[in-house]
């Protein structure tokens, strides 16, 4: 990684592959220390990571992984603390004052989710694909806090976790009844300031479009993902996958499989043991674009830790939703309240937020308004 001081973020420098016949591998022929970064010329090499495009994609794994490390390794959390802020800083920087990064570089607080298109312009604005991976760049900053005991890192991944769970249900999901006349399917692969797509940046497929919505697989995806969302995509995912071998192929059936879970557990897992984990069909190959990120052993841990109380239902983002059984359903009601308490937390943690800039920026209209408020509720004897 380098640091590139024009718009502030560390971006990948690529690598310009040659093929080794003798050794039989690839390797990079540019010169990164002389900066010779194939990513600065080409606005697709690494997804774009060198125009800052799915920045928090990419480094969310790192994150993740990082987070893990540290809860088993605390003398290594320690070593590299100031290494994985870097990724962290680039990607959701908290602090306005950072002369390095710029503040929340891809989350958008007004809609309550990211968009992961970078500096490059687009006629129908900014945009994001995978909302799964932008929850697990959240959850590695939750996890990193909580494994570094850093409380405030920790609420802040755990908000936006949860903030960009609810706005994929709401946009991607169709669970806020936001897609047009017209649009006959019931889940957005993009979603653009100016537009709906069922489709991915590397394929029209239908299970290309689910599954990037469902990897990766960790204790994340089932605030994504819930019972009532599962039930009603897994056939369309389901049929897609029987139609096209593609699909185990690249490995997108294994994601098809382990959603599964969320309705029947057992039947997940048989699923997952039949899929191929050698030879050509192997779903975990490094060749495997889908499910080279996963192994055998963590599917199945993931299958195997779905809890039985399913996710809060897609209609609970409709406050006028209630059950057919006299007109009250103490189960929604409960998961409206969440959805509440979440808006509320929300607005606390924006307000907080002015309320220390303010105190940082112009301590003198902080102290005055403080004053102000104290001689007030001074009158009402509160």
């Amino acid at each position: 990684l380098v640091f590139d001081k024009s718009w502030g973020g560390m971006i990948s420098c690529g690598c310009t592959y040659v093929w080794l016949e003798q050794e039989q591998k690839a390797r990079c022929a540019n010169n990164v220390k002389s900066l010779e970064c194939p990513v600065l010329r080409d606005v697709n090499a690494d997804f774009g990571n060198g125009h800052f495009n799915d920045h928090h994609f990419h480094y969310g794994y790192f994150l993740y992984a990082a987070a893990v490390a540290a809860k088993l390794d605390p003398v290594w959390a320690k070593s590299y603390n100031d290494k994985v802020l870097l990724l962290l800083r680039d990607i959701a920087n908290p602090n306005a004052e950072d002369p390095y990064f710029p503040q929340f570089r891809h989350f958008d607080w007004y809609l309550g989710h990211s968009w992961a298109s970078g500096i490059v312009s687009s006629p129908n604005g900014k945009n994001q694909e995978s909302t799964s991976e932008a929850v697990n760049a959240h959850y590695g900053i939750y996890l990193w806090g909580l494994a570094t005991q850093h409380k405030p890192l920790a609420e802040m991944g755990e908000l936006m976790m949860l903030t960009e769970s609810h706005s994929a249900k709401y946009y991607w999901y169709g669970a806020g009844d936001v897609f047009p006349k017209g649009y006959v399917h019931d889940m957005a692969g993009i979603v653009h300031d100016l537009l709906f797509e069922f489709q991915t940046y590397f394929g029209p497929q239908t299970y290309f479009v689910h599954g990037i919505h469902v990897l990766p697989l960790t204790g994340a995806t089932t605030f994504l993902l819930s019972r009532d969302w599962v039930a009603k995509s897994f056939p369309t995912f389901n049929k897609s996958c029987d139609a096209d071998n593609f699909c185990m192929g690249s490995g997108f059936i294994t994601f098809a499989h382990a959603q599964y879970a969320l309705l029947d557990k057992d039947e997940s897992w048989d699923r997952v043991l039949s899929l191929p984990d050698q030879g050509p069909f192997n779903v975990y190959d490094i060749g495997s674009g889908g499910g080279n990120g996963n192994s055998k052993t963590s599917t199945l841990w993931w299958v195997a830790s779905v809890g039985n109380d399913p996710q809060p239902p897609d209609h609970y983002f409709d406050d006028s939703y209630v059950s057919n059984v006299d007109g009250y359903n103490p189960r929604a009601n409960q998961h409206r309240h969440r959805h509440i308490a979440l808006k509320i937390t929300g607005f606390c943690a924006v307000l907080g937020a002015v309320v220390w800039a303010v105190r940082e920026k112009y301590p003198h209209i902080y102290h005055e308004s403080l004053g102000h408020i104290k001689r007030y509720t001074s009158k009402d004897g509160h």
